[in-house]
């Protein structure tokens, strides 16, 4: 370092009680004598019995930005940084899987309004409920496990009824009160020929919603099954008695 441009830098801020003493010193720097800083600085940044600070090592604590250790430090504001980053990131990714659950759950809705692709239906509501449990809210849960009940009802593959059974009991422990809920799980009792199972979820669902006639239909029609079957209970244990070759009565009438 020159003598010029030494004499030409100035020191702002130096703390510590070592201020005084590299003022003292700092003549000396442009001499060589690097002694004498040395002898400011101490021993405690010393490699083994030999001092290892340079005319640059000066700058260092003449700078200034804190000083921690005797050293100018950056490492808390950069942790803060990196953390307030990572946090941000995290935020983002998680809102844009929740977007694509959004979608999957819209897709699914409509293959069951349109009355097609009731496979690809389920298959994005099972990406929803099983590759993303976390970051969905338990109101797009719900809403998507009576998607996929109601498009298991329409597929009507073995086991469909049950699955959507579970489903419609999984949406019903998020809200008690939910009327796709309630109405589904009756049609797969239905189907599972449960119909006194069925009117009780029927009925259930007709009190949340009394104004809809499908409801409405659906509970006179199970209404009018069980009707007939306690008026063919007497034929049909009489051809039992007798063990009729002919199939039971009840068999005959519309399920």
């Amino acid at each position: 370092m020159g003598g010029a441009e030494f004499m030409s830098f100035t020191v702002n801020v130096i703390a510590g009680s070592y201020a005084n003493r590299v003022l003292h010193y700092c003549l000396h720097l442009q001499h060589g004598n690097y002694n004498s800083l040395n002898n400011v600085l101490g021993s405690e940044y010393s490699c083994g019995s030999t001092v290892c600070y340079a005319p640059g090592d000066a700058l260092k604590l003449m700078n200034p930005s804190p000083i921690l250790d005797g050293i100018g430090f950056g490492s808390p504001v950069s942790d803060a940084f990196t953390y307030d980053f990572s946090m941000k990131s995290n935020i983002a990714a998680k809102l844009l899987q929740l977007d694509k659950c959004r979608k999957l759950v819209q897709f699914a809705e409509r293959c069951l309004k349109e009355g097609t692709d009731y496979f690809y239906g389920i298959e994005a509501c099972n990406e929803v409920l099983d590759g993303h449990p976390h970051e969905i809210g338990p109101t797009l849960k719900h809403d998507c496990l009576c998607t996929r009940a109601a498009l298991l009802l329409k597929r009507k593959w073995k086991n469909d009824a049950h699955m959507a059974i579970r489903d419609c009991n999984r949406a019903r422990r998020i809200d008690t009160s939910s009327f796709k809920a309630l109405f589904y799980m009756s049609e797969a009792l239905l189907q599972l020929n449960k119909h006194k199972e069925a009117l009780e979820f029927a009925v259930a669902s007709q009190c949340l919603a009394p104004y809809d006639s499908e409801v409405a239909e659906r509970v006179e029609d199970i209404k009018k099954h069980l009707a007939a079957v306690v008026l063919l209970a007497p034929l049909h244990g009489l051809c039992e008695s007798k063990a009729c070759a002919v199939p039971p009565c009840s068999k005959g009438t519309k399920a």
